[in-house]
C-alpha cells in the first residue's frame, strides 16, 4: 500500500481509497493514477532532457542551454526622428555579455553618424557637442557607422554601461546639408539586446 496527497485537504491517504475519509472527495482512477506516478513522469521528463544533452556533444550543449535561456529585449523598435543640429542617444545597462544589434534605415533626410560609446566617452561628446569644444573621444568601430543611410550590426559587447549617439548635427564626418532648412532624419530603427 502507498500513500498519496489528497488535492483537497492534503492530507496522505492510501492509495487504495476511493473516497478521502478527511474530507470526503472521490478519487476516480485517473486522478489516482496520476498522484502515484507523476514522480515518475517528472523523472522520465528529466532524463530525456539530460538524453537529449548528451547526444549534442559539448558545443551542442552550451548552445541547446544559451537558447533555452537567450531572452529578447527591445530597447528600440519604431519610427524616429531627429531635427537637424540634434542628436538622439539610447542608454543601455549590459549585465552581462550580451549580442547587442542595431538596424536602422533612413526614410528621408540626411544620412547620420551613430556612435556606440561607453558611458566615459558619452560624457565627452556631450561637452563636445553642448560647449563646442574639440576633445578626442573613443567609440566602439564595430557598432558606430558614419554616413550611411542603412545599416545591421550586431556585436557581443561586454558587460557594462554604454550610449548609442544618432548625430544629426554638423560634428562629426557626415552633416546635414548647408541649405538653411531644417533637415530631419526619419528612420526605422530597431535596437535590441539578446542575453
Amino acid at each position: 500500500m502507498a500513500l498519496f496527497e489528497c488535492e483537497e485537504c492534503s492530507k496522505e491517504i492510501s492509495d487504495k481509497a476511493k473516497v478521502c475519509p478527511y474530507c470526503g472527495v472521490e478519487f476516480s482512477k485517473s486522478n489516482s493514477f496520476a498522484f502515484k506516478y507523476r514522480w515518475i513522469i517528472y523523472g522520465a521528463v528529466v532524463l530525456v532532457f539530460i538524453w537529449i544533452l548528451n547526444l549534442q556533444g559539448n558545443e551542442g550543449k552550451s548552445s541547446l542551454i544559451e537558447s533555452l535561456t537567450n531572452s529578447v529585449e527591445y530597447i528600440y523598435d519604431d519610427q524616429l526622428q531627429i531635427e537637424e543640429d540634434y542628436f538622439h542617444y539610447f542608454q543601455l545597462d549590459l549585465t552581462r555579455d550580451t549580442d547587442v544589434t542595431i538596424d536602422y534605415i533612413i526614410k528621408s533626410g540626411p544620412n547620420l553618424n551613430v556612435y556606440f560609446v561607453s558611458e566615459d566617452n558619452f560624457y565627452i561628446w556631450d561637452r563636445i557637442i553642448k560647449e563646442n569644444i574639440n576633445e578626442p573621444f573613443q567609440y566602439n568601430s564595430d557598432l558606430s557607422t558614419f554616413n550611411t543611410s542603412k545599416s545591421s550590426k550586431t556585436v557581443t559587447m561586454p558587460k557594462g554601461k554604454y550610449y548609442i549617439i544618432f548625430e544629426n548635427t554638423d560634428y562629426g564626418p557626415t552633416y546635414p546639408p548647408m541649405n538653411l532648412e531644417n533637415d530631419f532624419v526619419t528612420m526605422d530603427l530597431t535596437i535590441m539586446t539578446n542575453y
